[in-house]
């Protein structure tokens, strides 16, 4: 059983804007890590990562703010949740696909991708498709990754690495340079949906 059309829809979020590419500013803002991660009862967080080296040029790099989207329910102990990486130039889109399974305690993260080749023309400037990663072109119609109930993080990996997608299924790796405060938790989303799942895997 795959997501429902309003479920990928509400995860991936899209927007087109009608300006040269050329006129970005490729680097990610300063930011004040003083303050911890913040979450909003939905799940959806603000102020995580680690600030950016030298602000510079910070598209390929993992450094920067972070903010997460509402977390979803898919259901039987999983959920999904859309993150992304803020940039100073507006048409910039890193976004990653955050696939958790609240009944083993395990999650993975898929970087998405660009727009396949039959989207381009819907783009006014061919170059802010190569600006964007999003996790609308990992799932159908247009990617393999078809997240279910039954879904495991297995599953996702395995899809992802057929189609060389990056992937992060170890997140203290990952995460090891930021400061804690300024970390979010994968498993963050279990505790609003599936409390009682989290006091098993404890």
């Amino acid at each position: 059983m795959r997501l429902t059309a309003a479920i990928v829809s509400f995860l991936a979020g899209f927007f087109l804007q009608g300006m040269s590419a050329l006129a970005c500013d490729f680097r990610v803002p300063l930011i004040d890590f003083e303050n911890p991660t913040e979450y909003s009862a939905d799940g959806s967080f603000v102020g995580a990562g680690i600030d950016a080296f030298h602000n510079q040029d910070s598209v390929d790099r993992d450094d920067g703010m972070w903010r997460g989207l509402p977390v979803i329910d898919i259901g039987s102990g999983r959920i999904g949740q859309r993150l992304e990486r803020v940039f100073l130039c507006p048409f910039v889109r890193r976004e990653y696909l955050l696939f958790t399974d609240c009944n083993s305690g395990e999650a993975i993260m898929v970087l998405g991708t660009l727009p396949p080749p039959e989207l381009l023309g819907q783009f006014p400037d061919p170059e802010l498709a190569e600006l964007i990663r999003a996790i609308e072109y990992l799932q159908p119609p247009h990617g393999p990754i078809a997240l279910s109930r039954v879904s495991e993080v297995s599953d996702v990996l395995a899809l992802a690495s057929a189609e060389d997608f990056r992937v992060v299924t170890d997140f203290d790796e990952f995460m090891a340079i930021w400061p804690r405060r300024s970390r979010f938790d994968p498993l963050h989303g279990c505790s609003i949906y599936y409390p009682e799942l989290l006091e098993v895997e404890q």
